[in-house]
Order: C-alpha cells, then structure tokens, then sequence
C-alpha cells in the first residue's frame, strides 16, 4: 500500500466543497417542494441555519491549509 500524501488527500476531498455548496440550492428547494410551497418562519429558521453552516464551510473547505482548530490560535 502506498503513502498517502497531504497532496493525495486534498485532491480527494476537492468535490466536497462542491457538494455542500449545491445543497445551499437543493436543501431548501426540497424543503419548499415537500411543504407544497407553504413554508412559514417556522420551517426557515432552521433553514437559515442551515444553508449558513453549508456556506460556511464550502468556503472553508475550498481554501487551501490547515483546516483544525489549533491552526487558527
């Protein structure tokens, strides 16, 4: 078995940030489709929430670097 590199690793997690990003879109259409389009500010609270971590971290898991706690001290 072969020695994975720090290299090796970024490149498989690249899609990642891809795929949280687009469920920034997905997440609350489907919410939207499944409540037939009647939503009330019950439902988009947490939604907000929500799509807010999914920004948060595309964007942090786009950047290159360190990516633990430790790092940012």
């Amino acid at each position: 078995m072969a020695a994975k590199t720090r290299a090796d690793l970024l490149k498989r997690l690249d899609p990642y940030w891809k795929m949280e990003a687009a469920n920034v879109v997905f997440v609350p259409v489907f919410l939207i489709w499944l409540a037939g389009g009647q939503v009330g500010w019950i439902s988009l609270v947490p939604l907000a929430a929500t799509v807010l971590l999914l920004v948060i971290e595309a964007g942090r898991d786009r950047q290159p670097g360190p990516r633990h706690a430790a790092s940012a001290l």
